[in-house]
C-alpha cells in the first residue's frame, strides 16, 4: 500500500510541474484531407468536393459558403480511414469565376472541436460546337423494308455523337447513326453531342419520312435452347440478301438455315433470295449449327445427296480415287456422276463438324488416299481421333456423330464402307453399291452394324474432336 501511495504522489507531482493534460483533440490536423477541387464549366453543372477522414469516429464534414452551411456528411464510427464525396448545389457555383468553400471537420463528441481547411472549385468556359449535317439528310425519305440509311453527320468538336428516335415504330437508329425504317409515318431523329468537359451541348433534329412497300417478314430462330429471334422485312419482288447471322450457340459455327426446327439447311448465311412469300406473310427460318448435334452431320450428308451439290474438284487423281472414303475406288465414273457418290457420310460428318474440303482433297495421292494405308488411318487428319476397334466396342460406347469405318480388301481400300452413328439405334449410310447418291439413308440397325463391323479387327470408330 505504501508503494502505491508513493506512485500516485509521484504522478500528481509530475502533472503539476509539467502542465500535462489528458484532454486530446478528436479533430487534429492529420484527421482531414481534401483531395482536389473539381472543375466546372460554363453550363454550371453541379460538382463535388472529395476527401478523406483518416480516423472516422462519427465526425461531420461540413461545407460552408461564407456563414451558410450548404452541405454536410456524417462519417461512420469505424475508427478507420473513410472517404467522402459531397455534392455542391448548383446555385452556390459562380457563373464566371472560381468559387471557394470552407471544409470543416466537427467532432462527434465535442461540436466545438473543429478543423477547417479551404477548397476552390475552378471555373472553365466551355466552347461552342455544332452538329453538321449533309444536304442529303435535310429532307430524308426512306422506304420500308430494306432501305437502311447511314447518317452523314459530325460534330465540329470532332467528338462522338448519340442518336435517338422519337418513334421506333416508324424508324430505329443505332449507336452508329444507321436508320432502319420500320413502318410508314414521319419520325424525328435527334443527334446530340453532350457531356463534354470542353464543349457546350449541341443538338440537331433530322426529320425522316417513311413509306411502306409490299413486304413479307422473315423470322430467324436461334434454335439454341432459347426463344431468341431476329426479324427481317423483305420487299416483294426484290432480290435481297438474308440478314447476316447475329446469333450464337456455344462455340458452334452456323451451318445454315432450315425451314423447320429439326430440318435440313435450305439457305446459307446471307444467301440472296427473292419472293419467299407473298406480301404480309411470314417465313420462319431455324439456325442449324455445325457440330451442335449428330443431326447436323446427318442433315449435311442428306442435303448434298439430295441436291447433287457436292463436288470432288477437278484433279485427275481425285477422280481416280473414287469417293472420299468409300473404297470401291471405281476409276471410270459415268459422265454426270463426278459430283456425287454413294458413301458421303464420312465427308458429311467432316463438313458438319467444321472440317474443310481442301484438307480432305489434299490426301488424294496417286489414285488412292493415304488414309487407306493400314497403320496410318486418319493420322493426317488433326480434327479426328480413333475411338477404338469395332470388335471391342458396344453401342453404348458410341456418341452421336461417330463414324464407323469398315475396311475392305487391299491397301486401296476397295470394298470399304462408312456410316455415321446418330444416337439410339439410328445411323446414316449408303445402302447399296453404285453411284446413285439417292441410296444414302437414315435408318435403324446401328447395333447390328457395329457387330458386323466387329467381325474384322481392322474396322474401327472415329470421333470428331470438338
Amino acid at each position: 500500500m505504501k508503494l502505491i501511495r508513493r506512485l500516485v504522489l509521484l504522478v500528481t507531482v509530475f502533472i503539476l510541474f509539467t502542465g500535462f493534460t489528458v484532454n486530446v483533440s478528436a479533430a487534429t490536423q492529420s484527421d482531414l484531407c481534401v483531395y482536389n477541387a473539381e472543375q466546372i464549366t460554363s453550363d454550371l453543372d453541379a460538382t463535388f468536393i472529395t476527401g478523406e477522414v483518416r480516423c472516422s469516429t462519427g465526425q461531420t464534414v461540413s461545407i460552408s459558403n461564407g456563414e451558410a452551411v450548404i452541405a454536410s456528411k456524417v462519417m461512420p464510427n469505424t475508427g478507420t480511414p473513410s472517404y467522402f464525396r459531397i455534392k455542391i448545389p448548383r446555385q452556390y457555383l459562380n457563373e464566371d469565376q472560381d468559387t471557394s468553400f470552407a471544409v470543416t471537420l466537427i467532432s462527434a463528441e465535442d461540436p466545438s472541436d473543429k478543423q477547417t481547411t479551404y477548397s476552390t472549385i475552378i471555373y472553365k468556359e466551355k466552347k461552342d460546337q455544332e452538329i453538321q449535317v449533309s444536304d442529303a439528310e435535310q429532307d430524308l425519305k426512306l422506304n420500308v423494308p430494306g432501305d437502311n440509311h447511314s447518317l452523314r453527320v459530325k460534330a465540329t468538336s470532332g467528338l462522338g455523337l448519340t442518336f435517338s428516335s422519337s418513334d421506333e415504330s416508324v424508324a430505329k437508329v443505332d449507336a452508329n447513326g444507321v436508320i432502319e425504317p420500320i413502318g410508314e409515318g414521319t419520325v424525328e431523329i435527334t443527334v446530340k453531342q453532350e457531356n463534354s468537359a470542353d464543349y457546350k451541348n449541341a443538338e440537331k433534329i433530322i426529320t425522316v419520312a417513311v413509306k411502306e412497300r409490299p413486304y413479307f417478314t422473315v423470322i430467324f430462330h436461334a434454335n439454341n435452347g432459347t426463344d431468341d429471334t431476329i426479324e427481317q422485312k423483305i420487299a416483294v419482288g426484290e432480290s435481297t440478301a438474308l440478314k447476316a447471322n447475329q446469333m450464337s450457340f456455344e462455340e458452334y459455327p452456323l451451318l445454315g438455315w432450315a425451314e423447320s426446327e429439326n430440318g435440313r439447311p435450305v439457305y446459307t448465311d446471307e444467301e440472296e433470295i427473292k419472293n419467299l412469300a407473298e406480301a404480309g406473310e411470314t417465313v420462319d427460318l431455324y439456325a442449324v449449327w455445325k457440330g451442335a448435334r449428330a443431326q447436323a452431320a446427318v442433315d449435311w450428308a442428306m442435303m448434298i445427296a439430295d441436291d447433287n451439290s457436292f463436288a470432288y474438284g477437278t484433279g485427275a487423281a481425285c477422280h481416280r480415287c473414287g469417293c472420299y472414303f468409300c473404297g470401291t475406288n471405281q476409276r471410270l465414273k459415268p459422265r454426270g456422276y463426278e459430283k456425287t457418290y454413294v458413301c458421303m457420310t464420312f465427308t458429311g460428318a467432316a463438313y458438319a463438324h467444321g472440317a474443310k474440303d481442301p484438307q480432305i482433297l489434299a490426301r488424294c495421292q496417286a489414285g488412292k488416299m493415304t488414309m487407306h494405308t493400314n497403320g496410318q488411318n486418319f493420322t493426317e487428319f488433326d480434327c479426328w481421333e480413333k475411338v477404338g476397334s469395332c470388335k471391342n466396342l458396344s453401342i453404348s460406347d458410341l456418341q452421336p456423330g461417330d463414324v464407323l469405318i469398315q475396311w475392305g480388301n487391299g491397301d486401296n481400300g476397295a470394298g470399304s464402307h462408312a456410316c455415321i452413328y446418330c444416337g439410339g439405334d439410328i445411323l446414316v449410310e449408303a445402302m447399296y453399291e453404285g453411284w446413285g447418291a439417292r441410296t444414302i439413308s437414315y435408318h435403324s440397325g446401328a447395333a447390328k452394324r457395329l457387330r458386323q463391323y466387329g467381325s474384322n479387327s481392322k474396322n474401327y470408330v472415329m470421333r470428331y474432336k470438338f
